[in-house]
């Protein structure tokens, strides 16, 4: 037989452990909290690829904008020089070509110098002034350039990083250049003012490389001015490998995520590539699981009020009937539980009732039946003791006569005691 304390009505508890209404809101909070924990995964599963794709989409978009824009700008200043050079060469007088390089340095201020090795030397004297750049330093420069200027006769531009030579940012763009059917080339110096605005945007990190990996801009103006290299950069060695024009990718570059772009131009084989860092790009699924978790916590904290409040409405009927059952233990079997609800527990407690009640009728029953049976025997016990102590009659004694045995038998016994008397 079990030894547990519920067989054992001396042992038996008294109090409920764990009432009903916690196990109700421990129940239902566990419920809300699975619930927004599987829709929370799940949502932010999905708004997480859709971010992702997005975020590099977007990334794509900005860099392809970038280049067009860059390689706009350039073309429009290699097209207003193209044709100051022009009339530079129908007009022989000096005067006129004062004038049309002031105008063209006016609409083009950061253009620092146009020059065409032995023919023409424009410098724009008011950039070289406030740069502090002599412009002896910078024909000294050109003449040592005979690779670039030998690559722009082939017909192939060059675009340079100059920066350290001039202690400024100075970028120089070498273009090849027709003048009466012979190839020459035209030297370009310029601020990398003139595209470095291009890339201002604070979510994407933006950079112009050549083909070497010089860094021509950057939204970083320090990387321009150290004359800094990145032909070890991911996005760069991604071209290198795949030879392709256009790129998307998703590269760790520094311990951090990315997604990468990258857009090769036709002035020089110049690459212009995008950034933007993973994290940063999903930092609103970040924001949004942020904000469920105190959805979450707000959700849990009224669920369990509420859910609270909606389980005295259980608790309390049931305390009613758990009393009116201790009556019913202690003897007191006719009961009265006030009803709250027309539910299954106020249907509970008017059986209860009704069965108090008829346990009264069958106790008042079996109490009249006692009492019938008992006075059935009192009754026979008296008449039994009755005819106990009532005086025994005696039967009458009747004397009868003994009449002469005259039988010869009778005659012969007679004879046998007589002799037995004499002897």
């Amino acid at each position: 037989m079990s030894n547990h304390k519920w067989n054992d009505p001396a042992k038996r508890c008294t109090k409920v452990f764990i009432p009903v209404s916690a196990k109700l809101i421990i129940v239902f909070v566990s419920i809300v909290i699975v619930v927004f924990i599987l829709f929370n995964v799940l949502s932010m599963g999905m708004v997480t690829g859709d971010l992702a794709q997005n975020a590099e989409e977007n990334n794509v978009l900005f860099n392809n904008r970038s280049a067009v824009e860059i390689e706009n700008r350039l073309n429009n200043v290699r097209r207003g020089i193209f044709f100051l050079l022009d009339i530079i060469l129908e007009t022989e007088n000096d005067i006129p070509t004062k004038e049309a390089s002031g105008v063209f340095f006016d609409s083009y201020s950061t253009v620092a110098a146009v020059i065409v090795p032995g023919i023409i030397e424009l410098f724009n004297e008011r950039f070289l002034q406030t740069r502090g750049i002599n412009p002896n330093r910078i024909v000294s420069w050109v003449s040592r350039e005979t690779d670039s200027i030998e690559k722009a006769h082939e017909g192939q531009p060059v675009i340079a990083n100059i920066s350290v030579a001039f202690g400024t940012s100075l970028l120089a763009m070498f273009y090849p250049w027709q003048q009466n059917g012979s190839e020459s080339a035209v030297i370009i110096l310029f601020s990398p003012e003139e595209i470095n605005d291009v890339f201002i945007n604070g979510s994407y990190r933006s950079f112009l490389v050549n083909g070497a990996g010089d860094v021509l801009a950057h939204t970083d103006p320090r990387m321009i001015q150290n004359n800094a290299n990145m032909s070890d950069h991911p996005l760069v060695l991604a071209f290198e490998h795949t030879g392709e024009r256009n790129l998307r990718t998703i590269y760790t570059f520094e311990d951090k995520k990315y997604f990468g772009a990258g857009k090769k131009l036709s002035l020089g084989d110049v690459i212009v590539a995008t950034s933007v860092e993973y994290e940063k790009s999903m930092s609103r699924t970040v924001t949004g699981m942020d904000r469920n978790k105190y959805l979450i916590i707000s959700v849990v904290c009224v669920a369990a009020v509420l859910f609270w409040f909606f389980s005295k409405t259980i608790t309390r009927p049931l305390k009613k009937i758990m009393d009116a059952l201790s009556q019913m233990e202690n003897g007191q079997l006719q009961v009265e539980i006030q009803k709250t609800f027309p539910d299954e527990i106020g249907l509970l407690s008017e059986k209860i009732c009704n069965l108090g009640k008829s346990l009264v009728k069958r106790e008042k029953f079996f109490d009249n039946y006692i009492n019938f049976i008992n006075d059935l025997q009192s009754e026979k016990g008296k008449e039994i003791k009755g005819k106990i102590e009532k005086p025994i009659e005696k039967p009458k004694e009747t004397v009868e006569k003994k009449q002469p045995d005259n039988s010869a038998k009778s005659r012969k016994k007679n004879r046998k005691s007589k002799k037995t008397g004499s002897s």
